[in-house]
């Protein structure tokens, strides 16, 4: 750095005295900049003038601008300690300060230069006082599954490890950041930092050795969307949301499993097609996701999204389920059995806009647990849940011509819905249409749902039913008017 004084009544000041010819002299100030330093680019930088003096002891003022390198915003830039947000940089790149500091009649000052290097995000696991001898394991898994190369630390009562990767070699997709500490019977303090283009976590705690924890974060276009995290509770504003840059996207999490339990989630589009997942796999904690890309087109029909939990009926965990589509949106927070029944969500996306036609994860009665879109000129949908043992259902429409409509079979299980609709635009043809309704599972009951409407007509039941069971309706059409002609419901 580099340093120079001035004044605006030179020759008034003598090195060797505080007086010239009997009248105080005025010293300048000494500007002090701090030293040169290197750092991340992204990171905030607080330059720091405070080692500044004046020989006098007189109060002083501080002014700094930048000389050099690209144009940053300098925040704070008269007083002591300004700031600014490195930029990212794909090279090293060096910016100049300049700090001026003056008594109101003299002053000096001095230059600072800032390396600002290719930005890093950086994964950290740290533990220390443990009980005995423990082991922590950092793993970063990259979108293609290849892992980042972590500083191991190994056994011991402290320790840490740590991965790093500049920014501008990150790859769009999913990162698993997971650190897990093996010590059976042990405790230690343990600390975790996450540093992630703009994202950041660091949280400390004292916990056992046998420690698993996850966070998911999706990088698209260069920015970070925190999916799930598992240092967190579900009900945490921080712990984990769909991105919202996608079409649909669906998340089924897990914490504080009793035990080694194993999450899946599962999203057909209308189609048939099963859409990718990103898979955990058995853990006391994990996370898997489903999503269409806005970039892809998406067709009119019902979605279905299933999540289940696997691991035995003695097992169980706390599950968090998030779907965002467009601008229908649906979270819940709950504990559940490892059982393996699937809870289901069938989404009718109808001119582009999407409806819930039944949530396997609310009663029926509840607000959002499912209803017709009101836009087909035809539809209808059967569903039963808390059903007794697997039982399966069919709804079916026959048309005035004999043709049969209805959705791809939903099988058997402990809760089902089909639906069976026709697109906008369909013209109603004169003629006798029969909405069919069969509940199969001899010597079982479930509670039963059943939504049907042609035109401007409409019916619907929900209660209990048992056995075998086929409901029907027969409704004519003759010149727009619709007359339901018979009805088998109770």
């Amino acid at each position: 750095s580099t340093s120079a004084g001035g004044d605006d009544q030179s020759g008034l000041d003598t090195p060797d005295s505080g007086t010239s010819g009997g009248v105080a002299v005025n010293h300048a100030p000494q500007a002090n900049a701090g030293g040169d330093r290197t750092i991340s680019g992204r990171k905030r930088v607080t330059l720091d003038g405070g080692a500044s003096s004046d020989p006098d002891g007189d109060s002083v003022t501080f002014s700094w601008k930048q000389t050099s390198g690209p144009a940053v915003t300098l925040s704070d830039a008269d007083t002591a300690q300004p700031w600014f947000d490195a930029p990212a940089t794909d090279e090293n790149i060096v910016l100049q300060f300049e700090l001026t500091v003056s008594d109101g009649e003299r002053f000096d000052t001095d230059l600072v230069s800032i390396t600002v290097t290719p930005p890093q995000a950086l994964v950290a696991g740290a533990w220390g006082n443990a009980s005995n001898n423990v082991n922590g394991d950092l793993n970063w898994t990259l979108p293609d599954g290849a892992g980042v190369t972590v500083q191991r630390s190994g056994w011991a009562l402290a320790g840490a490890e740590s991965a790093s990767r500049v920014e501008g070699l990150i790859d769009d997709g999913i990162h698993a950041l997971q650190f897990s500490l093996d010590g059976a019977g042990q405790e230690a303090d343990v600390a975790f930092d996450v540093d992630f283009f703009e994202y950041q976590f660091h949280i400390e705690d004292h916990v056992s050795a046998i420690l698993q924890k996850l966070l998911v974060i999706d990088v698209q276009d260069g920015i970070p969307y925190l999916l799930f995290n598992g240092w967190l509770d579900g009900s945490h504003s921080e712990s984990g949301r769909p991105s919202g840059v996608h079409a649909l996207e669906a998340h089924g999490a897990w914490r504080n499993g009793s035990d080694n339990v194993n999450g899946e989630l599962d999203m057909r589009t209308p189609d048939g097609t099963w859409q990718n997942v990103w898979r955990f796999g058995w853990a006391r904690q994990g996370f898997e996701r489903s999503f269409i890309p806005a970039a892809l087109p998406m067709e009119d029909g019902v979605y279905r999204i299933d999540f289940r939990l696997d691991g035995g009926g003695d097992r169980s965990a706390d599950v968090v389920f998030d779907m965002l589509f467009g601008d229908l949106s649906f979270r819940t927070q709950r504990r559940i059995a490892a059982d393996n029944r699937r809870i289901k969500v069938g989404v009718d996306r109808v001119n582009g806009v999407p409806y819930v036609i039944f949530n396997g994860w609310l009663e029926a009665d509840e607000d959002g647990a499912g209803a017709l879109s009101g836009r087909r000129p035809l539809e209808a949908v059967g569903a039963f849940r808390n059903a007794s043992n697997t039982m399966n259902v069919d709804v079916d429409v026959i048309l005035p011509d004999g043709a049969w409509i209805n959705s791809s079979r939903d099988g058997w299980d402990w809760q089902a819905y089909e639906f069976a609709g026709l697109p906008t635009g369909a013209v109603l043809a004169d003629g006798a249409y029969r909405f069919r309704f069969w509940l199969d599972g001899a010597g079982q009951f479930a509670d039963v749902t059943y939504q049907a409407r042609l035109g401007d007509w409409s019916f619907e039941f929900n209660g209990l039913m048992s056995g075998v069971v086929e409901h029907n309706i027969s409704v004519n059409v003759s010149g727009g008017v619709v007359t339901e002609i018979a009805n088998t419901w109770p």
